[in-house]
């Protein structure tokens, strides 16, 4: 049992540390791009990156929950409540940016 709590542990930590890189790497190729149509692209590959991080972040915690028996701190809801925020504010800024025309950029 405890090496189940310690995998998922690492794989949470990595995890979210790849999520970070994928958020500031997102910030950096927004500030940089300056074509619509060239940003258009380039989601297309981190849009998907940015979920599969995010769900692997969400997945290991479930993992480590497993783990503990579910026991429920103000930590694990605090964590819980932030994921579905974090998809609502991903799934808003995907179709944002879907249906943006080149004069709004």
């Amino acid at each position: 049992m405890d090496y189940m709590y310690g995998y998922a542990l690492l794989a949470h930590f990595y995890s979210v540390f790849g999520m970070l890189a994928v958020i500031v790497i997102n910030m950096f190729i927004i500030q940089k791009v300056n074509d619509i149509s060239k940003l258009r692209r380039i989601m297309l590959i981190w849009t998907p990156m940015g979920s599969v991080m995010l769900g692997s972040v969400i997945f290991s915690g479930v993992i480590m929950m497993a783990a503990k028996h579910l026991d429920f701190t103000w930590q694990n809801i605090l964590m819980i409540i932030a994921s579905i925020v974090i998809i609502i504010l991903e799934a808003k800024r995907a179709k944002r940016l879907r249906y943006t025309k080149k004069e709004e950029f």
